[in-house]
């Protein structure tokens, strides 16, 4: 692969994957800002989509429509839901569920799944940088941020996913009805529970960076 798109939420979540590039390049659609340029042999696009599904899929529709990558990556932090992970450790998508919605509704229309896969030469990539840290699995995503363990209960019992965040789903949707490769790592920040808000602040920079070292190697591999 050559031309290759990277998402995040947030600006914090992309900083050190613009530090990394050479011959950068910004490209204005509509309200939005695309930063072009090159790491190593690869092109890159990066977007920072904004908080919640519906800015995640529309700047995800726009890099696929404009940009034409071969393949989109995520990157970013999330709350932990497994038992597996903690603070700072690396959940890498296997699949993407929504925890808010009907999944009768994405099953029964289109596009007639409400589970969506993550590219499996990708995923395998990225969990294998990530060595002993990486917790492989099904994440959850929602317009929300789950900071109560009875928040938590409920979404595991939903879809028993290992993490969950508001965007990666949504991406993960615009990929599979487009046809393009996804996939998806997040540094824990917080356990998604009563302590949340506070284990967030302390560790969502070093989270993020950690997560975007990791998406740059795995870009470089691909």
């Amino acid at each position: 692969m050559k031309r290759i798109a990277i998402i995040a939420a947030m600006d914090l979540e992309m900083k050190l994957v613009v530090s990394a590039l050479s011959n950068v390049e910004t490209v204005k659609v509509g309200m939005r800002e695309f930063c072009k340029g090159k790491l190593g042999d690869k092109e890159l696009v990066v977007a920072t989509s904004g908080i919640g599904k519906v800015n995640a899929a529309s700047c995800c529709q726009i890099l696929i429509d404009v940009f034409e990558p071969e393949a989109i990556l995520m990157t970013g932090i999330a709350g932990g839901v497994s038992p597996l992970l903690r603070h700072m450790s690396l959940a890498v998508g296997s699949s993407f569920c929504f925890h808010d919605i009907n999944e009768a509704i994405y099953d029964n229309y289109f596009p007639f799944t409400s589970v969506f896969p993550a590219d499996p030469e990708i995923c395998r990539i990225i969990a294998d940088i990530a060595a002993d840290r990486a917790v492989v699995g099904k994440m959850a995503s929602g317009d929300s941020f789950v900071n109560s363990a009875e928040q938590k209960k409920a979404i595991v019992e939903k879809c028993d996913p290992i993490c969950v965040d508001m965007e990666t789903a949504a991406c993960a949707m615009v990929c599979y009805v487009n046809g393009v490769p996804f996939a998806a790592m997040k540094a824990i920040s917080d356990l998604a529970d009563d302590s949340s808000e506070t284990d967030y602040s302390e560790f969502e920079t070093v989270a993020a960076d950690t997560s975007a070292q990791i998406i740059v190697k795995a870009v470089k591999a691909l």
